[in-house]
């Protein structure tokens, strides 16, 4: 049994930047100070950083990050994982892959 692309679907996924900084400034944070209490103010220096790097990312000349036209977006911010599952497989049920191989 082979398994093929799932070429007729393309999805995006968009986490919002404040949680991403949560997350990204939680794990760096403390896998090098594990007894020291969280900063928020520095989650929101994060923030910024990521921010501006999507921004960058989105700009640049070379390859610019994107979201293809033909692409269905689907924003997991605060949504739990099995939740983003159900809601991709729904999205896939209700529209079938066509015929053309």
């Amino acid at each position: 049994m082979t398994a093929e692309p799932l070429r007729d679907y393309k999805f995006t996924f968009l986490h919002g930047v404040r949680v991403r900084s949560g997350t990204n400034y939680l794990g760096k944070f403390m896998s090098c100070n594990p007894h020291i209490q969280l900063d928020p103010r520095n989650i929101a220096k994060v923030a910024t950083a990521l921010a501006e790097r999507d921004r960058n990312d989105s700009t640049r000349a070379a390859s610019p990050l994107a979201i293809a036209p033909d692409a269905t977006v689907v924003d997991t911010t605060g949504v739990p994982i099995d939740v983003v599952i159900e809601d991709v497989l729904a999205l896939i049920r209700t529209r079938p892959m066509t015929d053309d191989r």
